[in-house]
């Protein structure tokens, strides 16, 4: 997602921007942007804050000639952080 927002933005960037993202650029806007839901969720109940850009990606599925976002990664809790870096 950092190269999908020009690169510029990395702290503070809402959700919501990932999201319109995800609906411009997904082949499965729908189905996407319930994983990106899932994926906040997940990071919140976890206290994951290391919740940067590159944490979340958009992968080519040849199968769907476009894009999907991919599964989670670097899912790690930090209960030391208490601010996410995403807001």
């Amino acid at each position: 997602m950092h190269s999908l927002t020009g690169g510029v933005e990395q702290l503070g960037l809402p959700y919501s921007r990932m999201a319109d993202i995800i609906k411009k650029i997904s082949v499965h806007p729908e189905r996407d942007l319930k994983n990106l839901y899932k994926q906040m969720i997940v990071n919140v109940i976890l206290c994951n804050c290391d919740d940067h850009l590159k944490n979340f990606s958009m992968i080519y599925d040849p199968a769907n000639n476009g894009f999907c976002l991919t599964p989670a990664y670097d899912v790690v809790p930090n209960l030391w952080q208490r601010d996410h870096i995403l807001s």
